[in-house]
């Protein structure tokens, strides 16, 4: 856990939603924007794991090719696990660029003792993404010496895939592994993306994929899963938020002045700052 405040980029729109329903999302790993970062991380545990194994004793190689096989499954089902994205940087040109609509862009601060209360709410845990080639192999690592243990110790069991009545290979793996796998993915990202200083709020695996407690909402290709958050009394004060930045907007000073407005109204935020970026759209 960071003692920093910590911000998450979005639009105006998404703020208001938020807002008034005193409701955050987080959305299911498989569906974020940036999907593809699961491939990334996934493509290094998978190289980890080959190295690992070369000099692993022959139980040990059993086991890792289990797990091998299992790893590989993961981009073709889709598990319920949920994810929140946050940065350290309240102001960040490229987070505007990448996260926010032209022109109608926030940040939302979020201080420690709400993400802690907030991940309780949502059973998830708060984690900081790595980016260099030494914390990459040191989570890695961890990772999987604890899977490798708790499979030897037979805490976690995977059922290699069998055809059955229908000829359909089914296989599984324990709920707890899959999210400690995926919580592990989530925090590897390309070091190119090393500016964003990102954290994650990720959640354990849901039970059932029609758990009543998954909602969805339409997005550009298909629905997207996601559960909710309550964050009424997640600050000792009252408030929602720590703070809110306004981003770079061609309306700058009408912006600050609805939102300002706005946000004091619901008794969500007091702290209102101006990005002071400038707005250019060609």
């Amino acid at each position: 856990m960071t003692d920093d405040v910590l911000f998450h980029y979005t639009s105006q729109e998404s703020l208001q939603k938020i807002v008034e329903s005193r409701r955050l999302r987080l959305t299911n790993v498989y569906y974020v924007n940036d999907s593809g970062e699961i491939s990334f991380a996934m493509k290094h545990f998978q190289s980890h794991l080959k190295r690992f194994a070369v000099d692993a004793s022959c139980q040990t190689k059993e086991v890792l090719l289990d797990l091998d096989w299992w790893i590989g499954t993961l981009l073709r089902d889709v598990h319920s696990v949920f994810t929140f994205s946050l940065s350290r940087h309240r102001n960040l040109l490229s987070q505007w660029r990448a996260y926010t609509s032209h022109g109608c862009g926030v940040s939302i601060g979020f201080d420690p003792a709400s993400l802690r209360r907030i991940g309780e709410r949502a059973n998830a845990e708060l984690v900081q993404c790595v980016y260099g080639d030494k914390d990459r192999e040191r989570i890695m690592s961890e990772t999987l010496r604890e899977l490798v243990d708790r499979m030897t110790r037979k805490d976690i069991v995977i059922k290699r895939p069998i055809e059955n009545s229908n000829g359909i290979h089914v296989g599984t793996m324990p709920r707890r592994a899959i999210a400690m796998l995926l919580k592990t993915l989530c925090r590897i990202k390309d070091p190119m993306f090393s500016e964003e200083g990102e954290f994650r709020l990720v959640s354990e695996c849901v039970d059932d994929i029609a758990n009543t407690n998954i909602m969805y909402r339409p997005g550009k290709t298909t629905l997207v899963p996601y559960i909710e958050v309550e964050l009424e009394s997640v600050r000792d004060d009252g408030y929602l938020f720590d703070s809110v930045y306004i981003g770079p907007s061609p309306n700058l000073r009408l912006s600050m002045a609805a939102i300002s407005a706005f946000l004091k109204k619901e008794h969500a935020c007091t702290t209102i700052y101006n990005s002071n970026s400038g707005f250019r759209e060609i």
